[in-house]
């Protein structure tokens, strides 16, 4: 069965990635409800159809829309007949965040009185859809990790996801990612500090 990094027990990836983040998202449920929730979000990296021996290569994102109660899987690089080869991945994270907020809904349940619970117990198998109409990439490109960010910058900002990104968008986005990497103050390397540490003299 194909399965991401994620799910896999195994794997620090889903210990650091996966499971913090459901156990953050359980502990400010309990305090507030859902009311500053409209989605949770998993960025994934997967193999999709390919043979597992492949290190995963293609990244999407899995969405719960607390509103409406489903869940969306983009992937911008489906296949010509629309199929997507990563949805069987998306649902094994689905499944497993649902299952970790089912272990919980009585404890939720009993500290959150009069606040709406995240997963109602009809819920726990909420739907997942692959929307037919989404953000493509070119074939040749490498631009999926860019699309997923541009995609959660979206949502953020709580715009609906169109159905195309044309690709000059997509680069303007990518060149301002990487003017915050390299202007981001105390974390970037200014070129006085990137010629010490090539010389080894700092760090």
């Amino acid at each position: 069965m194909q399965q991401t990094m994620l799910h896999n027990e195994k794997s620090d990836m889903r210990t650091v990635l996966l499971d913090a983040k459901i156990h953050r998202v359980f502990e400010n449920v309990q305090q507030h409800g859902t009311k500053y929730y409209r989605y949770l979000v998993f960025p994934m990296n997967g193999n999709g159809d390919k043979p597992m021996k492949i290190t995963p290569y293609h990244w999407t994102i899995l969405l719960f829309d607390v509103r409406k109660k489903n869940w969306m899987h983009y992937n911008s690089l489906k296949k010509r007949d629309g199929r997507d080869p990563m949805l069987k991945d998306a649902t094994i994270v689905k499944i497993y965040v649902e299952n970790y907020m089912k272990d919980r809904h009585a404890e939720l349940k009993n500290q959150s009185t009069g606040i709406e619970i995240l997963f109602e117990e009809q819920n726990f198998d909420a739907p997942i859809y692959s929307p037919q109409h989404a953000p493509q990439q070119e074939n040749t490109s490498v631009d999926c990790g860019v699309i997923v960010c541009m995609l959660m910058d979206i949502l953020v900002h709580l715009e609906p996801i169109p159905k195309t990104l044309p690709k000059t968008e997509i680069d303007k986005f990518r060149a301002g990612l990487v003017s915050r990497f390299l202007n981001d103050e105390g974390r970037s390397w200014t070129i006085k500090k990137w010629e010490a540490r090539r010389m080894g003299k700092g760090q």
